[in-house]
């Protein structure tokens, strides 16, 4: 049977292909489980203060991160081996396996032995840690032998030598020993080098799991790559007492983060015989977590709106660039859409054809020069309402069945941060370097830099620590949160190309009618799994 399809059902019959094979390629994606283990309550010369804490911070981190996980804390031997039996259980080959240890740790005769809380006044000399205690190696040939070849092992153990009022000959002082068998898949980082003693820390949290869940939750970084960072970091928190080691041979890239989550595509554009241009939205995983809203009132440009209060946020998943005028178009072509700026016969629409037309003069400002088009495709979309950026969501929503909306503004601001406190996410001042703004107009008197007189690719600059691109200059962002008790206006955020740089401050509050559209709005989205 032949179907004679129009343009758009043809478009639509073939984004429904394609989705069915994203689909199909999701579900077949590596599930993730990980043991966690924190061991503190040993008998009262031995107590640690932080592995418990250790353990329950890293195990939030990797159910946020959708790992299945296991957390066991001030185990004794049978709980242990319990837990160990069980994880092993559950692991095959087409999963991705954590196992992560903080507590007391010693090694003997090469092998390194995990130790229960109980098994401190059972062990009298050193051949009494094998019927006690784990070795890592233990669990480790449990990992490869179930056939799972990404095995990610962190242990936070070797605090000090809880045995050395007992006996001297065990070697404890030395720290862990380096794995003597073959671990193929398999990465296994220790919070110290071999031989050597890691620190217990102050503040609630190792040096070594301090700086470990705040890089796991990095978008986009590999394993490998990230405990490197976290070697550097721990050494030198540490002033060079702790350097972090690690052992490697993973047969493929393994993130904690990785920034395709979902693994979504977004829009198919249509373009002369056929269709093309299929572009993949990634987005980023923001951790949950509480942060202070607003500014200080010391803080140089804050507003009487900016006032500090605590907000506690869910995780969520926002894009990683602005959205651009390639994907609006898209929606458009698709819909049939109006914008309200085409509803009112603007003159500059989403698309600017009209600044096209005047190439080679700026249309702001009728000063003669080079303008690159608003309109070229990897460039944010601007001219677009409230209503237009809503209008666009549903749409998304609906072709590819899964919901996308505007962040709130707690949510922006969040992301935004990265966990900064500053006045801007770079620290306490924004430089053309790092943001498109006006440049002329500089924050707290620093110097003045570059100004475009224009948006710039949404990839551009670096992007936070959390992985967003753009979010201070550019163009402001629209949110979905109220301004107040204001009755319709909405909030956008972040200042845009053509705003000083102190409108680009985290803290600072624009709003709008949602009709409302101009040169220097546009917006970013939320996917709600």
């Amino acid at each position: 049977m032949v179907m004679n399809l129009s343009g758009k059902s043809r478009l639509s019959f073939f984004f429904m292909c394609m989705l069915l094979m994203v689909c199909s390629s999701f579900a077949v994606a590596r599930e993730r489980v990980a043991l966690v283990i924190g061991n503190a309550a040993y008998p009262q010369q031995d107590v640690l203060s932080n592995p418990v804490h250790d353990a329950k911070a890293v195990a939030k981190v990797l159910k946020q991160l959708h790992f299945e996980v296991t957390l066991v804390t001030d185990a004794n031997g049978e709980q242990m081996q319990d837990a160990i039996e069980s994880f092993g259980e559950k692991l095959r080959k087409d999963k991705e396996a954590v196992f992560y240890y903080s507590g007391h740790g010693v090694q003997y005769n090469g092998d390194n032995y995990l130790i229960p809380v109980d098994a401190m006044s059972r062990i009298l000399v050193p051949k009494h840690l094998p019927a006690f205690c784990r070795t890592l190696d233990y669990v480790v040939q449990l990992m490869v032998g179930k056939g799972s070849d990404m095995n990610i092992v962190m242990v936070d153990a070797c605090r000090n030598n809880p045995f050395k009022s007992l006996f001297k000959d065990i070697g404890a002082e030395k720290g862990l020993a380096s794995l003597s068998r073959k671990a193929d898949g398999t990465l296994i980082s220790y919070a110290t080098a071999p031989g050597e003693k890691a620190l217990n820390g102050t503040g609630g949290n190792s040096p070594y799991a301090k700086r470990l869940v705040e890089l796991m939750m990095k978008p986009n970084m590999s394993v490998e790559m990230m405990f490197k960072e976290l070697r550097a970091k721990v050494k030198s928190d540490t002033d060079g007492e702790q350097t972090p080691w690690m052992e490697a041979s993973l047969g493929g890239e393994f993130y904690f983060n990785p920034v395709q989550v979902p693994d979504d595509r977004s829009i198919l554009s249509s373009s002369g015989a056929g269709v093309s241009d299929q572009i993949e939205r990634k987005f980023v995983l923001i951790p949950a977590g509480e942060f202070t809203m607003g500014s200080p009132a010391n803080e140089v440009g804050h507003q009487d709106d900016e006032t500090q209060h605590q907000v506690r946020l869910s995780s969520f998943y926002i894009s990683k660039y602005e959205l651009t005028v390639g994907e609006f178009r898209k929606f458009i072509e698709d819909s049939g859409y109006k914008t309200d700026a085409e509803k009112g016969d603007g003159s500059y629409v989403w698309d600017g054809k009209e600044w096209k037309k005047q190439a080679g003069i700026n249309w702001r400002h009728g000063v003669s020069g080079s303008v690159r088009p608003q309109s070229e495709e990897n460039h944010p979309v601007v001219h677009v309402s409230w209503n237009d950026a809503v209008a666009y969501c549903e749409w998304l929503s609906k072709t590819t069945g899964k919901r996308y909306r505007l962040p709130t503004e707690a949510e922006w601001e969040y992301a935004c941060r990265a966990g900064t406190t500053t006045p801007f996410n770079t620290g306490s001042n924004l430089t053309t370097e790092q943001a498109n703004y006006a440049g002329n107009y500089p924050y707290n008197n620093n110097a003045k830099g570059q100004y475009r007189q224009n948006t710039v690719p949404v990839e551009s600059f670096a992007p936070n620590a959390w992985g967003l691109y753009n979010m201070h200059g550019n163009v402001w962002e629209w949110t979905d949160s109220l301004y107040d008790k204001s009755g319709s206006y909405r909030v956008l955020r972040g200042g845009d190309w053509y705003s000083s740089a102190r409108y680009c401050r985290s803290a600072y509050r624009r709003y709008d009618p949602p009709d409302n559209r101009s040169y220097s709005v546009g917006f970013r989205l939320v996917f709600v799994p």
